[in-house]
């Protein structure tokens, strides 16, 4: 019989994995993207959280990128096909990138030649501002670049993860059920139904959007009108500033 953990699994213990869902560790227990669905519909996923502490019930996103720092990248050397590094120079920043900063994220080639793949980052020794360095790869390469293509490095999405700017500023990824400690790993939600703060007025059956207010959502007139993409529809009335349910769409 196939193990019940392979793709598209249901599960009602929330203690069954490595890291049960509602607690926290300031160690990593579970690979950052894991994805668990509860038999009731509910979905999470497992983040590390930056170094500020997010409250139960905001939506958060990826780490802001920094693209001058990480973006566009010269590739110093030519990169054969299924080679499992790749040289570059990072951005003019004063950023400093520690090592391993970029470990379980992706590069992938943005021009030049190696485009329409993505790979996902090994490890890295810490690399300075407009200084050389390499990127280890788990992957081989799959298409050959050379010293004329460019490349960008991104941390992990659910990496370092942020409360979500009004402004937006990243990607969405989930939403917190628990206060998310600083540093410290755990579980957000992505589908199903969530608690969230609203901002304005909600009103059952509308489409939500992040705005209003920073991990908010607010509900338009008609359900149509905000300029980010929906995350849900409300399933309970409530009054501004306080948290009502969603169902959520997000991932």
């Amino acid at each position: 019989m196939s193990d019940s953990r392979q793709a598209g699994w249901l599960e009602d213990n929330p203690k069954s994995f490595v890291q049960p869902l509602w607690e926290l560790s300031s160690t990593q227990k579970q690979k950052l993207g894991t994805r668990r669905t509860l038999s009731d519909g509910r979905s999470f996923i497992y983040v590390k959280n930056a170094a500020t502490e997010i409250a139960a019930g905001y939506v958060v996103a990826s780490a802001e990128m920094d693209y001058a720092n990480t973006g566009n990248l010269a590739v110093t050397a030519n990169v054969a096909a299924n080679a499992t590094s790749v040289g570059v120079t990072m951005g003019t920043t004063t950023k400093a990138n520690t090592a391993n900063a970029f470990a379980e994220g992706f590069l992938y080639f943005n021009s030049g030649g190696g485009n329409g793949a993505t790979y996902k980052i090994k490890h890295h020794a810490a690399i300075a501002s407009a200084a050389n360095g390499t990127f280890y790869l788990y992957d081989k390469v799959r298409v050959a670049a050379t010293t004329s293509s460019k490349c960008t490095v991104v941390k992990h999405p659910c990496k370092d993860v942020i409360i979500a700017n009004v402004t937006l500023i990243s990607g969405i990824i989930g939403v917190t059920q628990k206060v998310l400690t600083a540093n410290y790993y755990g579980w957000i939600q992505t589908r199903g139904p969530a608690c969230i703060k609203v901002y304005g007025t909600s009103t059952i059956g509308r489409t939500v959007y992040m705005a209003g207010a920073n991990g908010c959502i607010s509900v338009t007139a008609n359900g149509s009108s905000e300029a980010y993409a929906p995350l849900g529809y409300n399933i309970a009335n409530s009054a501004n500033a306080e948290w009502t349910l969603i169902d959520l769409w997000i991932s």
